[in-house]
């Protein structure tokens, strides 16, 4: 055991009075500090707390889950924590795992580990199977790897690593923003899998669907189109990590089809050049199915050039018949003349390429949805 470990427990709690106690009890059988942050609770979340032997901090007005953990791995520093473990006061996180977190923490002190829920049980609401794979495709997108549960909150963190990442984010998007800087900075991430209690037993979450979906949007967007604008530093993981399938899921597969047959019409036919295939690679597209569609052709044999040579047929036939339109100012006719025709050339070139995108990568989805499911049922 390494004596330089010392790990607690961190609850952040808002408006959850009826479970907090129950889930500061348990973890207090396998830790011997937990850390409360209060963040702003409205009902009597504080008279339950000041009859807990917890440490604890209050905001008070509630400022999100992101800001509360971040004033508990402060707290943790000042308490001389090197880790913390992250769970729920709502009771959907089983405090029973929490010495499996302790075992993990103790063998990769320099990792995130990460709980992950088992999604194919009865009890999981359809959202979050939905959440579950969404995050899941973005995470791919930014980072290369495949997390099984990019918003699960039960989790262990290195208290200095973590809050080293400088992270901004507010509320729940904060724990995908989390795993984003960890990996981008070349912090390994380890997966555990965890008991999550559904149902009547747990309070109504905080989570609310509309702004915080929203904010999760953005959040995606916006640290895709960095993982695509410069490559971030990713360091070589020191210590053995816990991975996924590293195959491509069909989803993955048929974006990059996609995305390569999109490019094809938009080059007018020619193969998608070096700096495509690096912005499908920062991406982790599938080189295969991606170099196939930019620079072999599209669906069923259709030349790409055919579809683009169609596009410009189309806007020349558009801007001649504009042309006989008249105008009540002659000396602008030429140039309107060739706006119009650009503007439609544009137009038809970036509207045929959505649709043969879109057409090879739902073929492509059919297809290997098809052979994936067709090599489960071998091996079963």
């Amino acid at each position: 055991m390494d004596p330089t470990v010392v790990i607690g427990a961190l609850i952040p709690v808002f408006n959850n009075a009826s479970t907090v106690g129950s889930v500061i009890r348990e973890c207090l059988r396998h830790v011997s500090r937990v850390i409360v942050v209060d963040d702003g609770s409205t009902d009597s979340t504080a008279w339950v707390l000041e009859r807990e032997p917890v440490i604890l901090v209050r905001h008070e007005a509630n400022r999100g889950k992101g800001e509360a953990i971040r004033s508990g791995l402060s707290e943790a520093r000042r308490h001389g924590l090197t880790h913390v473990i992250t769970l729920d006061a709502d009771g959907q996180h089983d405090p029973q795992d929490l010495p499996g977190f302790v075992r993990a923490v103790r063998a990769h002190p320099r990792c995130l580990v990460c709980g992950y829920r088992d999604f194919t049980l009865p009890s999981v609401p359809r959202r979050s199977r939905v959440g579950r794979d969404v995050s899941a495709f973005w995470m791919r997108r930014q980072t290369g790897r495949d997390i099984r549960d990019c918003q699960c909150g039960y989790r262990g963190l290195p208290v200095e690593a973590v809050l080293g990442l400088n992270t901004r984010l507010k509320r729940y998007e904060f724990e995908v923003e989390t795993l984003v800087q960890a990996l981008w900075n070349g912090i390994p991430v380890v997966e555990i899998p965890i008991r999550t209690i559904y149902g009547p037993s747990g309070e109504r979450s905080s989570f609310r669907p509309i702004g915080d979906n929203v904010r999760f949007s953005w959040f995606n967007f916006s640290r895709t189109v960095l993982a695509a604008l410069r490559r971030f530093p990713s360091r070589k993981p020191s210590e053995p990590i816990e991975t996924s399938s590293t195959a491509a899921p069909p989803v993955d597969r048929a974006v990059a089809s996609g995305l390569g047959a999109f490019l094809r019409v938009c080059f007018f036919g020619r193969p998608a050049g070096p700096p495509a295939l690096r912005f499908a690679q920062r991406l982790h597209l599938d080189p295969h199915h991606f170099r196939e569609a930019a620079g072999l052709g599209i669906a069923h044999g259709t030349p790409a050039t055919a579809l683009s040579l169609l596009a410009v047929v189309i806007s020349i036939f558009g801007a001649t018949y504009d042309a006989g339109v008249e105008t009540t100012i002659p000396q602008f006719h030429v140039a309107a003349v060739w706006l119009t025709r650009i503007h439609l050339t544009v137009a038809c070139v970036l509207g045929i390429a959505c649709v043969t995108g879109i057409i090879l990568g739902f073929r492509t989805y059919r297809i290997t949805r098809s052979q994936k499911d067709q090599g489960e049922r071998d091996t079963n």
